[in-house]
């Protein structure tokens, strides 16, 4: 199979029709995220926008991957990096102080930032550089002023996984919820997707579909009466009043069936409850004979 680059995967001259792939600048998050608004990736399926069959479009956000690396979504990854590092400098009680269900508390990272001072003049300097760039990391998270991770704390955090990391992002193996796009590498001036960005699958939001047809509809002029208008009947029509949408890009449909396909594998899945990790350990115990 041939390469892929960003060329091939999108269409720079998207139909006036409807299709699921489109992509949209200018679509709002409804306050799910740090940003107002984001570019949206069309998802609603292809036979009900042929058959005019939909009152209303639905639509996946898409930001970039460094302000992803910011997100609770994140969080995770993070947590587990910090607590091998805590570990590696006997540091044990801190993992307490780093919970595996939410954001710690700004007192106990402000807790274990001063506990990590306190070590630095007698354990390995490079651990506790690396678990300090964690730590201004993780506050950036948790404050939510920083739109964009610092590439550099984060390298310093994680050391060389962070290339591994980050080429499991890229080839769509890091998690089930995220879905790689490239730059559109087109001029700045009406580039939607500018530097190597992600699809937010468990983020699907959805408008009214006049308020697309009025975006792309050259012969309104006047976006904030059209958008008082529609409020009339569309409450969330208000929602768009700051920025008019524009319809810019297609995702190439072989590269969109294989979006749609994991999309559709994280939602159809039935799940079960997962086992405690005493009935784990039960379990090898009675596999290696109590060893």
């Amino acid at each position: 199979m041939a390469l892929a680059g960003p060329t091939r995967f999108y269409d720079t001259s998207p139909s006036l029709f409807h299709r699921n792939g489109d992509i949209w600048s200018n679509l709002p998050t409804y306050g799910l995220l740090k940003c107002d608004t984001a570019p949206g990736l069309i998802i609603t399926p292809a036979c009900d926008l042929a058959n005019d069959k939909v009152e209303s479009l639905t639509y996946l956000p898409i930001i970039p991957i460094r302000n992803w690396l910011l997100t609770r979504c994140f969080y995770s990854e993070l947590r587990s990096t910090m607590l091998g590092l805590l570990e590696s400098v006997n540091f044990i009680q801190g993992k307490e102080l780093v919970p595996s269900n939410e954001f710690p508390t700004a007192p106990d990272v402000a807790r274990l930032a001063d506990e990590i001072s306190k070590l630095e003049t007698i354990k390995n300097s490079n651990l506790t550089v690396r678990i300090r760039s964690g730590l201004n990391h993780l506050s950036s998270m948790m404050s939510g002023t920083s739109s964009s991770a610092d590439m550099q704390s984060l390298s310093v955090f994680f050391g060389k996984n962070i290339d591994r990391i980050l080429q499991r992002i890229v080839r769509n193996s890091f998690a089930n919820d995220i879905h790689f796009l490239p730059p559109d590498n087109n001029p700045v001036e009406w580039s939607v997707i500018k530097e190597p960005s992600l699809v937010l699958f468990r983020y699907p939001l959805t408008a009214p579909i006049e308020v697309f047809n009025s975006a792309q509809d050259i012969h309104i002029t006047d976006w904030a009466a059209q958008i008082d208008s529609l409020s009339i009947h569309f409450l969330t029509a208000r929602e768009f009043a700051k920025n008019r949408p524009l319809k810019v890009l297609v995702i190439e449909s072989h590269f969109m069936h294989d979006l749609l396909t994991r999309f559709i594998c994280l939602y159809a899945r039935i799940g079960s409850p997962d086992f405690s990790d005493d009935t784990i350990s039960r379990f090898i115990s009675n596999i290696t004979g109590g060893k």
